[in-house]
């Protein structure tokens, strides 16, 4: 078997349908009957069958293999087409960056408006608090040059029904988010996110930009063994007042991109 090499493509991840810049079939045979795929996260062991037949028994995946060669699997090799180098969009549901290698995400884009948060404010910020509403916050580890914060809520649950969101946020309440002018005296451009929804603003929840940080929170349904949402910062504009966030609530295009970007056992970049 040749040896598994990891396929250095880089992603953008844009969130709503899936686009490539070639065109790509399910696989099969020259009998034109599904050829069982594995592919296998390196931060995972479990398996992941990608066919339309989904069998338990994997395939020879060397060069070698009967099957690849059938496929063209050489003529893809001899034409210099590896993958290597390239940056693919994947335009899909997003994706949980927690499954990709550091790197492999260079950007993320929302074209659906299903994350973003617009604030309100800037609030007074009193003896280490914020009052929203009746609501108190919790803001003494949050940095602000101004001495005042935007505050908006997220409550997503009509986008998807029986998924990852749902089963994450229903029964909770809005997830709450803090713009602050950390930098410059009246420039909010520093995101924070009330993850444990406990009224409390830490300096672990601060969520800087996708694209500049590859940083991201876990939304955990009640602790760290339960259901969790990952979510990351696509965008911050108008001075603070609109927070888009970056998420998967389905998982379809997690699994999308980690095709594109895994490592299959055997095989060549492809």
């Amino acid at each position: 078997m040749e040896k598994a090499v990891h396929r250095s493509i880089k992603l953008l991840v844009v969130a709503l349908v899936l686009a490539l810049s070639f065109s790509v079939g399910p696989a099969a045979t020259a009998d034109g009957l599904p050829l069982p795929v594995e592919w296998r996260s390196e931060l995972s062991t479990r398996r992941v069958w990608v066919a339309s037949d989904l069998s338990n028994q994997p395939v020879d995946s060397s060069l070698n293999s009967p099957l690849l060669v059938r496929m063209g699997i050489r003529r893809l090799r001899d034409a210099g087409l590896s993958g290597r180098g390239v940056t693919v969009a994947v335009i899909d549901t997003g994706l949980d960056p927690t499954r990709f290698l550091p790197g492999t995400i260079v950007d993320w884009i929302d074209l659906t408006a299903e994350g973003v948060i617009i604030t309100d404010g800037p609030y007074r910020i009193t003896d280490g608090k914020v009052s929203v509403d009746g609501i108190t916050f919790d803001v003494r580890a949050v940095p602000s040059r101004s001495g005042y914060l935007r505050i908006g809520r997220w409550s997503p649950l009509n986008l998807y029904r029986d998924c990852a969101l749902e089963q994450v946020l229903r029964g909770r309440d809005p997830l709450m988010v803090a713009v602050t002018d950390r930098k410059s005296r009246g420039v909010y451009d520093t995101v924070y996110v009330d993850a444990n929804q406990d009224g409390t603003f830490s300096a672990s929840e601060e969520l800087p930009l996708y694209r500049e940080s590859q940083s991201y929170l876990s939304v955990y349904k009640t602790d760290k063994t339960s259901a969790h949402l990952v979510v990351v910062l696509s965008d911050l504009k108008a001075n603070g007042e609109v927070v888009v966030l970056g998420f998967d609530g389905h998982g379809h295009g997690t699994c999308t991109a980690s095709i594109l970007a895994g490592t299959a056992e055997g095989y060549d970049p492809i």
